[in-house]
């Protein structure tokens, strides 16, 4: 299943998974949830063995939540594919990402993903996976999840713009499931240029802080799953005593020498970015209270 709006990589998408070859026993089928207003037609036409579903884009409220909750409820299969517009699977990628629910009764499997052109920063923090078999959550750039997960689950909230997917794998894993993490369903993605990466590391960052408001008992396992949404929102937080105190800023050497090998300097504006997000997001929902 795709969401699309207006990415121009949707066509390199549906062209590779046109291209995936035929799994024995198994009736596949791909799903468009579409908000391009019609801009995309010629698309259809090209791809007409995909089923197109219209959906109106509204644009007073977030959507791409809503849309994979309306492409779930328009298919009838018993296990449901996601992945991204612009992302080009490679030739073996879905049977490797539905081996463990077909196989070994897994109930969420997550696949990995490499970059498309330029190296990106987001393949530099592929490497934090390392040999994990199972992860504490997953994107929908690549996720394969049963059915009737989804449903018990009660599928994405679509309160949510950025950040849903999440939410909803917290919501799986609360629920007693595990994520399966299977490197070798490969999707490539691209990621545009370093400016995009950190303007999309910001509003990630918003909607971390989002996640964590709504889950509240998941800030206990924040220092070990997620850092650095404790550590650079702190550090940007202190910055300023930096001018008298300038050991602040050599807190920095500790995740720039962590990475030598990972584009050191790009991981930690990056990590910068991410954690101006969550300060944001904290900032606003203050005022909110304060103004309620």
């Amino acid at each position: 299943m795709v969401v699309n709006r207006d990415d121009p990589g949707i066509a390199d998408t549906l062209a590779a998974l046109s291209r995936l070859p035929p799994e024995p026993g198994w009736t596949v089928e791909t799903i468009v949830v579409d908000a391009s207003d019609g801009r995309h037609d010629d698309m259809r036409r090209v791809f007409s063995q995909v089923r197109w579903i219209p959906f109106e884009h509204n644009p007073s409220k977030p959507t791409i939540p809503e849309q994979r909750n309306r492409g779930v409820a328009a298919s009838d299969s018993d296990v449901v594919v996601f992945i991204d517009a612009s992302c080009v699977p490679d030739p073996g990628w879905l049977r490797a990402l539905i081996h463990p629910l077909a196989v070994e009764g897994e109930m969420l499997a997550a696949g990995s993903h490499r970059s498309a052109g330029k190296r990106s920063i987001r393949e530099e923090f592929s490497h934090f996976v390392g040999n994990r078999s199972y992860l504490h959550e997953a994107s929908t750039l690549n996720l394969a999840v049963v059915r009737a997960v989804f449903e018990r689950v009660g599928g994405f909230d679509e309160d949510f713009h950025y950040g849903s997917d999440i939410d909803f794998t917290w919501r799986a894993v609360h629920a007693g499931c595990r994520i399966k993490y299977v490197p070798d369903a490969v999707v490539a993605h691209d990621w545009g240029s370093a400016w995009s990466e950190l303007r999309r590391s910001f509003v990630y960052g918003q909607a971390r802080y989002r996640l964590y408001t709504k889950h509240p008992s998941r800030m206990r396992r924040a220092w070990r799953d997620d850092p650095e949404a404790i550590c650079y929102p702190l550090f940007l937080l202190i910055a300023p005593l930096a001018v008298t105190s300038p050991w602040i800023v050599a807190l920095l050497a500790i995740p720039f020498f962590k990475n030598l090998r990972h584009r050191p300097l790009l991981t930690v504006i990056d990590h910068l970015a991410y954690g101006a997000g969550i300060l944001t997001a904290a900032g606003a929902g203050i005022v909110t209270k304060a103004t309620r």
